[in-house]
């Protein structure tokens, strides 16, 4: 048995620098915090006095370009309030994509504060947009598809080059080293493509399958002379722990709907194998389509989890990936989700907040961080199959390069998989070896 790991925020005080700023702002309180604590491990403090700087290190955020201190120019949409309407300036730096590019004499060549804030907030989502028929922002509308580096973590990386340059003026600053993990969560969407299914769901899938030739299929696994096709779990949780990888699993707990297919909640079958999942492995709840777009679900899903597992969820992923911003955020937290790992896209790879690493919502609507943590995923195998139409061996090297991209940031590899994509059956003939292939990953063995 593999035995569960804790996801946590982990800050280590190195030394106290000050960050200059003529008028603070809760966008800069913000964003610093996520730069310098979260991803460099420095400990810092604002301040709108001069005087308070002493002799402290400090970074100078302000108009004001003073020589003793390292200078970066504010562009100014962290001393705003509100949305605004166009897209920020991008320029390529040394291969690198910036945002809010300066062209005044600066100690970094872009406003680092301003533009991983506008990724972090996920600022182009709160304004108008042509959503799909499920109301999710896409992949391809985002400026970092547009301009080429949805597959990059920006913000980690240009947490980077600030060290890089902070260290030039400041050589005895110490930094956090961030360590490379992997991460494989699994959406248990459903949890039997038969079983546990109640008696007029399962007549009315019987009829199905008989137009479709399937019915003796679905005899034969009811009757337990086959085995269910979804009923994948000794090998999930064999490959899990010979790989010694860090697993997390999603559970729902929803009612039946169009989108909404899992099992009931009271299935004696159902609850003995979630009985099964969280007694070897952390587990999450896996809210309902619905609860995407409609929040007061959510308690009623909650209540179904606690009362089958005798755990209350605390971590969650939206069914379909449906999150709006700051709705869903908002019912989350309401909800008592501490952390949830729904930040991505379903169309392409990537990093939907220019970040792999935990950090915490902040509510552009409301003007204020949030308790609430988004963890982000990168790969999820019905992008890589269904969206992007790729073969086994395509998706092991999209897989790869992602993963590689953040060895040098030490950040998080984490990828969705579904019990219904490892049936090697319906299209997912060898799929198996590309998911071995992510575990390999994070195992060190690759």
């Amino acid at each position: 048995m593999v035995p569960k790991k804790i996801h946590k925020f982990e800050y280590m005080e190195r030394v106290d620098i000050k960050l200059y700023t003529a008028v603070s702002s809760p966008r800069l309180e913000y964003v610093a915090g996520v730069v310098l604590r979260d991803l460099l491990g420095l400990s810092f403090q604002v301040v709108t006095d001069r005087r308070k700087i002493g002799n402290s290190p400090f970074l100078n955020y302000s108009a004001e370009r003073l020589p003793e201190a390292f200078n970066v120019k504010p562009e100014g949409i962290l001393s705003e309030t509100g949305i605004r309407a166009d897209d920020p300036p991008a320029a390529s730096d040394g291969g690198l994509m910036l945002l809010f590019p300066s062209d005044s004499p600066s100690d970094l060549p872009f406003d680092i504060f301003a533009a991983s804030f506008w990724m972090l907030t996920r600022y182009e989502e709160y304004r108008k947009f042509g959503p799909d028929r499920h109301g999710r922002f896409m992949a391809e509308d985002s400026l970092a598809f547009r301009l080429g580096f949805l597959r990059i973590p920006v913000v980690e990386l240009w947490a980077r080059r600030l060290a890089l340059a902070l260290l030039k003026k400041i050589p005895f600053l110490a930094f956090r080293r961030n360590r490379f993990r992997s991460v494989v969560t699994f959406d248990i969407d459903q949890a039997y493509a038969y079983r546990g299914k109640g008696v007029l769901r399962g007549a009315a899938g019987f009829m199905s399958d008989l137009v479709k030739g399937a019915g003796m299929e679905r005899l034969r696994s009811l009757s337990g002379t086959d085995r269910d096709p979804y009923d994948v779990y000794d090998y999930i949780f064999e490959a899990v722990d010979n790989a010694g990888a860090e697993a997390l699993f999603f559970l729902p707990f929803g009612s039946w709907s169009e989108y909404d297919r899992n099992n009931p909640a009271g299935s004696k079958i159902y609850g003995e194998l979630v009985r099964r999942i969280t007694s070897r492995y952390n587990a999450g709840i896996h809210f309902s389509y619905n609860s995407g777009h409609d929040g007061s679900l959510m308690k009623k899903e909650r209540e179904r989890f606690a009362r089958v597992t005798g755990i209350v969820p605390s971590v969650s992923r939206q069914h379909y990936l449906v999150l709006r911003f700051p709705d869903t955020c908002r019912w989350l937290h309401a909800n008592g989700i501490k952390t949830d790992y729904t930040l991505g896209y379903p169309s392409r790879p990537g990093f939907r907040a220019g970040i792999s690493v935990p950090f915490r919502f902040y509510d552009l609507v409301a003007e204020k961080e949030t308790a609430l943590v988004m963890s982000p995923f990168a790969i999820m195998d019905v992008t890589l199959k269904d969206y992007m139409k790729l073969d086994v061996q395509k998706a092991k090297s999209v897989i790869t390069e992602t993963a590689d991209s953040l060895v040098v940031t030490g950040g998080v590899f984490l990828s969705i998989w579904h019990n219904s994509s490892l049936t090697e059956r319906n299209g997912w003939e060898g799929w198996r070896e590309v998911f071995e292939h992510t575990l390999l990953i994070g195992s060190g063995n690759d």
